[in-house]
């Protein structure tokens, strides 16, 4: 009697732990399933999108251009001003994008001038816009569509004679709006050629009779080429 009940339990216990490895196994594979169907959507979102957002401050508006140039679960952000661009590179996570965009500044206890918190879908890009002034936080709505036509975002990195030029511009449907800047050498370059729909088809814009810079429009499968570093302060 002892040896059948012996024989039973153990049994018992041979069936209970597969089970139990089973149930464990189960749980994981729907749990990855889970973050492999958000990981698997945020990929399939792809585009470049361009905004304006105009920004009041006491008497004086001041426009900010955003670019979004979305792949394969990354973004790469651009905000520029009439005379600057910066960018960063950024995750997508649950159709969330949050990035710090801009330069650090020691006033603003080291943090960036701007930032973005949007949601991203295949045709716009929505959510925030924050501006960073003297430590008081200032929040935008902001909506980029799909850019169309010539709008997008330009970049350029030259080399011409013994300096290096990097910069970019962002461009709306209107091509006559837009902002961005150009570094020599990493310091914010006296001028900065508008880019205009011949430059756009030729990919060359003089900056001085002694310099041409080759631009390019930046596609999503260019973000991890993309290089677009702030001035040094």
């Amino acid at each position: 009697m002892a040896g059948s009940f012996f024989s039973a339990r153990t049994v018992t216990r041979l069936i209970a732990v597969p089970v139990l490895c089973l149930l464990v196994l189960g749980g994981s594979l729907l749990l990855n399933s889970s973050i492999s169907a958000t990981s698997a959507s945020d990929k399939a979102i792809t585009g470049a999108f361009v905004g304006k957002v105009e920004v009041g401050n006491g008497s004086i508006n001041r426009d900010y251009y955003l670019s979004f140039t979305v792949n394969q679960g990354k973004a790469l952000v651009a905000v520029a001003t009439l005379t600057s661009i910066y960018s960063n590179k950024v995750v997508i996570q649950n159709h969330a994008l949050k990035s710090e965009v801009g330069v650090k500044r020691p006033s603003l206890q080291n943090k960036q001038a701007w930032a973005v918190d949007v949601k991203v879908d295949r045709e716009q890009v929505t959510g925030r816009f924050i501006v960073h002034n003297q430590g008081q936080d200032k929040s935008y709505n902001v909506k980029a569509t799909k850019a169309t036509g010539n709008a997008g975002l330009y970049w350029t990195r030259t080399r011409s004679e013994h300096s290096t030029y990097v910069g970019g511009w962002i461009l709306l449907p209107h091509a006559y709006e837009q902002g961005g800047g150009i570094l020599k050498d990493g310091q914010q370059a006296e001028s900065r050629p508008e880019l205009r729909s011949p430059q756009i088809h030729t990919q060359r814009a003089s900056l001085d009779e002694d310099t041409t810079l080759l631009i390019q429009k930046v596609d999503p499968s260019m973000i991890d080429s993309v290089d677009l570093p702030p001035p040094s302060r």
